[in-house]
């Protein structure tokens, strides 16, 4: 799918197409934004010829498995960035967003919808002030801005399923808690490894000098670079709290081990005594000791007052 959205400067009309094809695509002096999704090879020839994009350039654009980055080929520039999708708890989705952009056009190339692109043609549809008025580095601005910032509610989502992990800890319910606190750091890792290139590129946009970046626009992308930042220091801040999650959760495994084993070794206690008198009374003798009847009355009182004594002992020194 082809979308393009065109302004001319001297008529100040822009103009929409939601379902355009290769050969809709205008070559004047008209600032210009094409959006496709699931580019085609035939796209791809296409775009080399019509806006002489380096082969190198293209080939990434071909393999989905690219790193952040931002190049500079003298007559464009080309960056790769990542957006993160949250799918469920403990489980993010990662894709690419490619762009060719100087001053008069803006390429944008990803193989599924974008959020961060349809809310931007949405609130240009909604409004009669044309995106493309205020320049491309202006519009590369606006994506750039929405693609970092979604990765916030993806943010809120894993902090909630902590807060869950963390209810469920002390609510005795922490059955699938290792498991879904990994997945979770996994999670974590995975969008750490994917933003801090992305950090290097938006503080080139902010520092680069290029004729195709504005100063103004630059000091907005210090504000995305500001972002980012921000992004990477709360994935910080929810690994440590897994960890403390962790370390909580083997503490409380180690205390319930420690009361199960001495609760056993109580009843090993009571019954070491009683195990003595009735092992030294079923030996076999030629003569039963403590022959006089008192002496076996007073032995069956000591092996009925040893279980309550100790039992009571226990209970006053609070061991039970």
């Amino acid at each position: 799918m082809i979308r393009i959205l065109e302004y001319n400067s001297k008529s100040n009309k822009p103009q929409f197409k939601a379902n355009a094809s290769l050969q809709d695509i205008p070559f004047n002096n008209n600032k210009i934004w094409i959006d496709i999704e699931t580019i085609s090879l035939d796209e791809i020839n296409f775009l080399a010829e019509h806006f002489a994009l380096h082969p190198l350039a293209l080939e990434d654009t071909k393999n989905l498995n690219q790193r952040p980055k931002i190049e500079d080929y003298g007559d464009y520039i080309f960056i790769v960035l990542h957006t993160i999708h949250f799918i469920k708890p403990n489980s993010i989705k990662i894709r690419e967003i490619h762009f060719f952009f100087n001053e008069n056009f803006l390429i944008s190339i990803h193989q599924h919808p974008e959020l961060a692109i349809e809310n931007l043609l949405e609130k240009n549809s909604m409004t009669e002030f044309c995106i493309l008025k205020t320049g491309i580095d202006s519009l590369l601005h606006l994506v750039c801005d929405q693609i970092v910032d979604s990765s916030f509610p993806v943010l809120d989502g894993i902090s909630k399923e902590i807060a869950k992990l963390e209810s469920s800890l002390w609510k005795e319910q922490e059955k699938n808690l290792i498991e879904s606190t990994i997945l979770i750091k996994r999670s974590l890792l995975k969008m750490k490894r994917t933003l801090s290139p992305q950090r290097d590129v938006f503080q080139n946009l902010a520092r680069f000098d290029s004729k195709f970046v504005s100063e103004k626009i630059r000091l907005y992308f210090r504000d995305v670079f500001d972002h980012l930042t921000r992004i990477h220091e709360s994935i910080e801040l929810e690994r440590d709290l897994l960890g403390n999650l962790l370390d909580a959760y083997f503490s409380l495994v180690s205390q319930k081990t420690n009361e199960t084993v001495k609760k056993l070794t109580l009843v090993s206690f009571i019954f070491l005594p009683l195990t003595f008198l009735t092992g030294f009374f079923g030996m076999n003798f030629t003569m039963i000791p403590f022959n006089e009847p008192w002496l076996l009355f007073s032995t069956i009182c000591l092996v009925g007052l040893l279980p309550v004594s100790f039992l009571l002992y226990f209970w006053k020194r609070r061991w039970l």
